[in-house]
């Protein structure tokens, strides 16, 4: 009998997060929201019009109650982005605690 592997790859739970993020990426400063937030990453909508973002680019960015987060963007979308935190730079640990105590998901 042949049992296929599974291709699944578990993500993080997403909680929504409705924080301000102040930030910086690429020589430009930004402003914004975080709409959901997970273990390894979270989603922002900016503050501003005409912002330019690609994938790829590192961020440096302070979220309220979160703290000062790094990564780099992982995509983008309409209005925002969303940043992969990086672990060298990034508590992920401290992250995840906070996240532990919250009880609403995206």
């Amino acid at each position: 009998m042949h049992v296929a592997t599974s291709q699944h790859i578990a993500r993080p739970t997403r909680y929504a997060y409705h924080k301000p993020a102040q930030g910086r990426f690429a020589g430009s400063t930004f402003t914004g929201k975080v709409e959901n937030v997970s273990a390894s990453g979270a989603a922002i909508t900016l503050g501003e019009t005409g912002v330019q973002v690609d994938n790829g680019m590192f961020v440096d960015m302070h979220v309220e109650g979160l703290g000062q987060i790094r990564g780099n963007v992982a995509r983008t979308y309409e209005g925002g982005f969303a940043v992969q935190f990086d672990a060298e730079g990034t508590d992920l640990d401290a992250i995840a605690e906070k996240l532990r105590h919250l009880d609403y998901r995206a």
